[in-house]
């Protein structure tokens, strides 16, 4: 019996790989990578075309919150991603705007999923939301480093217009793994915002810099974290402070210590972090500080399921 599974499991395997590799196939790019795939319209009728099937072969690192780049447009995973032995599936929906802002002097720009969070419905057209939108927003993307930084009050502008303004007013990582949730309401046109460049003034930004600055260590000293750049679930690592700091203390935030990873122990300047049991790759973040409190470096870390 198991070896004719396992002629089964073969054959399937390479019936798929024709179809990906054939007409039927189309070029993705997921989370920087490129892959290929064979993509589906949703089947509901009742459903816009803005949600889609992905099928991709196993080997294919994908989880939920991947971006996927696909026709020149981008979608995010929303579903968890459901292995059938030969081939890995997940549902796809459309990102149909741009988060954009500008913090510690770089711009970043972020795919997202604007809803009504007032009615609960999808927002179909890229220019046209807030006519159909309510005073809140509901915003989806992708839980990374980069996302993680943003904060309550922060602002954000679409559309290049003074009426699409909305800033941040809750911050959600629980309601699904791999997505960072942001609730917004819609809030005055300020003159420091940048129309033409679609960045929106926040002064929450300029008291966080400002802050930072603050903290700084009076020393010249450029610290590196030291150690692994990525370390596999339930498994253990060390890392250290360059130059070494033996006063110096480790700490990582709040929603990584819940959901990623812990630091075990640490001493003059060494620590040692253990991965938590993950359902899918995601990162990390560990900081360094010195006894004032003063931030002295940080560092990304991977955590991959295997």
């Amino acid at each position: 019996a198991r070896n004719h599974n396992d002629i089964k499991l073969r054959s399937g395997e390479k019936i798929f790989g024709k179809q990906v590799n054939g007409i039927e196939g189309v070029d993705l790019i997921i989370d920087g990578k490129e892959e290929r795939g064979l993509v589906h319209n949703n089947i509901n009728p009742t459903s816009e075309k803005e949600y889609r099937s992905l099928h991709i072969p196993n080997h294919v690192i994908i989880q939920r919150g991947s971006y996927v780049q696909y026709n020149e447009e981008s979608y995010l995973v929303t579903t968890d991603v459901d292995s059938h032995y030969v081939y890995q599936s997940c549902k796809i929906q459309k990102c149909n705007q741009i988060l954009k802002w500008k913090q510690d002097g770089i711009i970043h720009e972020v795919p997202c999923i604007i809803a009504n969070d007032s009615y609960g419905v999808k927002v179909l057209s890229d220019n046209d939301f807030i006519r159909t939108q309510n005073i809140k927003a509901q915003i989806t993307i992708q839980n990374n480093a980069i996302t993680r930084k943003i904060i309550k009050d922060m602002r954000f502008l679409f559309n290049h217009s003074e009426n699409d303004i909305y800033g941040v007013i809750d911050i959600n990582t629980s309601l699904a793994h791999g997505i960072i949730t942001l609730t917004m309401e819609k809030v005055v046109y300020q003159r420091e915002d940048d129309l033409e460049n679609n960045l929106a003034f926040s002064s929450v930004l300029t008291e966080s810099n400002e802050k930072n600055e603050n903290n700084k260590p009076d020393n010249n000293e450029n610290y590196q974290i030291i150690g692994m750049d990525s370390i596999c679930q339930q498994a253990a690592a060390t890392y250290s402070l360059n130059p070494i700091n033996k006063e110096c203390i480790f700490y990582m935030d709040e929603f990584d210590l819940d959901s990623i990873a812990f630091i075990v122990e640490q001493s003059e300047g060494v620590c040692t972090i253990q991965a938590k049991k993950l359902m899918s790759d995601t990162w990390c973040t560990l900081y360094a500080k010195d006894a004032e409190d003063n931030i002295l470096c940080e560092k990304e870390i991977q955590i991959t399921k295997r």
